[in-house]
């Protein structure tokens, strides 16, 4: 049985009688570093964001939880607290052991301490983006933890980590540009081999403008094949993610409609953990991704 239909039977002896609960969700997706198309000799990117929800949900039918079940939490005090190992050696230890970097990834000690404070972006929704705070780094293999806590009430946690890359078939060479006419759509196929239980990883396609002029400025996202604005379906893709275990994508013409440059990013989704007091549907996802340039003419 597939596993959304076990976890509304779960849900519903669960939280039979209950009335409100705390809803946490995160996802946290980068876009690596590609050639900048205007500026030769320099980059765009990488640029990191953190969306983390916190939202009350009414479980009085815990089976049909509709947008009007759900209200977002403000007033919170959120942070994302992780260990960097940016800059240590990847060099092997002299006694032969592991470097220092992958040491400080795999034990969460040795690198530089960071607590980033994440803003109240309003209605549950608090943000984070490498651009306003460079010292945002994706690592993979790195856990980074966010802590929610609510004025004067319980605090709650989401724990990512963030695993391989996807690969994307048509921007294997990062140097080469695609060239799209407005409004036309993209097709796009990956090329990474699935995981030890013979699956894709799940994953998602972000598109988002870019001004090659101003390579520090973060994106501004125009298309996704995942409603990432809303908690309620980050639950539900943790819940059940077949639907994006899929080996290709096509992306809307309507991601293309002015001309520019774009950032094609598609992100593997690894799936993290909430903390044990929040709602049964709360998650926390990483996206690590793979990117390439776009441009409208």
């Amino acid at each position: 049985m597939p596993r959304r239909p076990l976890f509304a039977l779960a849900l519903a002896a669960a939280l039979s009688g209950c009335g409100t609960q705390t809803l946490v969700a995160g996802l946290f997706i980068n876009t690596p570093a590609v050639p900048n198309p205007a500026q030769p000799g320099t980059k765009l990117g990488p640029f990191s964001a953190l969306l983390g929800f916190i939202v009350s949900v009414d479980t009085s039918n815990p089976t049909n939880l509709s947008s009007a079940s759900i209200k977002g939490v403000t007033g919170v005090d959120a942070s994302l607290v992780f260990e960097s190992c940016v800059g240590l050696s990847t060099q092997p230890a002299s006694d032969g052991g592991v470097s220092p970097q992958k040491a400080c990834v795999a034990s969460g000690q040795g690198g530089t301490d960071r607590v980033i404070a994440v803003g109240d972006s309003g209605s549950g929704l608090y943000e984070l983006n490498s651009s306003d705070h460079p010292e945002l780094t994706f690592e993979q293999g790195v856990t980074y933890t966010m802590i929610l806590q609510e004025p004067g009430g319980d605090a709650f946690g989401a724990r990512f980590q963030p695993g391989p890359a996807p690969i994307m078939h048509e921007f294997v060479d990062k140097t080469a540009i695609k060239t799209l006419t407005q409004g036309a759509s993209l097709a796009v196929t990956r090329d990474d081999l699935p995981g030890p239980d013979g699956r894709l990883l799940p994953a998602a396609i972000v598109v988002a403008s870019v001004d090659p002029r101003q390579p520090n400025a973060m994106p501004k996202i125009v298309w996704s094949s995942i409603k990432y604005t809303d908690p309620k379906t980050l639950a539900l893709l943790a819940l059940s993610d077949a639907p994006y275990r899929v080996s290709s994508f096509t992306i809307d013409g309507s991601a293309f409609v002015a001309k520019g440059y774009y950032l094609v990013t598609m992100v593997s989704l690894a799936e993290g953990k909430a903390s044990g007091n929040a709602f049964i549907g709360s998650t926390a996802l990483a996206g690590t991704g793979d990117s390439g340039i776009v441009q409208v003419k």
